[in-house]
Parts: structure tokens; sequence; C-alpha cells
């Protein structure tokens, strides 16, 4: 994360609307885009506040990594189904509700969440970065028993 050089003081009793405090303060937590076409998910494991642009999902879901459900989340397959599904400039918590997770064993998780890891290392304008996306986005639709050309659909023939 890079530095800051600004900050907003956290007083909730003079904002128009916060969740509880411990939302902001949770262990593991994603951000998303509240107005946007496009599914856009953020970790953060430091307790970041957000402004009211963002929204905060905490999953709870057994046995499965916050990490993994940001790569589903973000992942090309889950943007199809978005925008197939909801035709809607809105992201709304019963979108994320009905959007799938594939259930993974241990070591599917461990390999995407790894894969995770090194891109949030990396800068996004990075041949690397597209190279690691790749892969995740791959593994991941293979989790959803896509065929390839169900793939090819879902990337408009990019692939």
């Amino acid at each position: 994360i890079n530095s800051y050089s600004g900050y907003i003081k956290f007083t909730p009793e003079q904002f128009q609307q916060t969740a509880p405090e411990e939302v902001y303060r949770a262990p593991e937590k994603l951000f998303y885009r509240f107005i946007n076409k496009q599914l856009v998910f953020a970790y953060d494991n430091s307790g970041l506040l957000s402004l009211n642009s963002c929204n905060i999902v905490i999953p709870k879901i057994p046995e499965v990594s916050v990490k993994y459900i940001l790569a589903i989340l973000n992942s090309k397959v889950a943007q199809f189904i978005f925008e197939k599904k909801f035709h809607s400039v809105k992201v709304l918590r019963s979108h994320l509700e009905q959007i799938p997770i594939p259930l993974a064993d241990k070591n599917t998780q461990k390999e995407i969440v790894t894969l995770v890891d090194q891109l949030m290392n990396h800068e996004e304008a990075t041949t690397k970065y597209h190279e690691l996306y790749s892969r995740l986005d791959k593994k991941i639709a293979e989790l959803f028993q896509l065929t390839i050309e169900e793939y090819r659909i879902i990337n408009n023939g990019s692939e």
C-alpha cells in the first residue's frame, strides 16, 4: 500500500451514514464499488476506512478464504454472470449473494490465494500482472467447469 499524505478524521457522529465501527475494523474485508457496471473488489486486512463510493462486504463462508472469494468476485466469470443476470449500474448486496462461489479444496484455495498475493505485489500495467491474472482467471473458469468455448464467449472471443 502506498503511503498516504492526507487523512479523514473518523468521527462517525458527524457523518450522515456509517456502518458500525467493527465493520471497518474487521480483520479481513472486501471493498467494492457500489455504482459501477464492473465488479471491482479490493482486499483489506489493515482496518482501512472507505468513503461512500465504496461498500464493504465481509464474506463468512466456512473454510473459504476471503482472498479466494476476492478472486472469484473479480473474475471474468463473475462479471459475465453479473452483466447477464442484473443489467445494473449498481452492485447490490442481493446481486453479490446470487453470484455462485464454487467450493474448492484447501490446496486449490491455497493455489488461488498465492496467485492473488502475487497479483497484489505487481503493478497492474505490467506484463507479469496480466500473465498472473490470466492464469488466475483460467483457474477460476475451471472451478466453474466451463468449456474452452464457454470461456471464449466470456472473453468475447479474445482467448
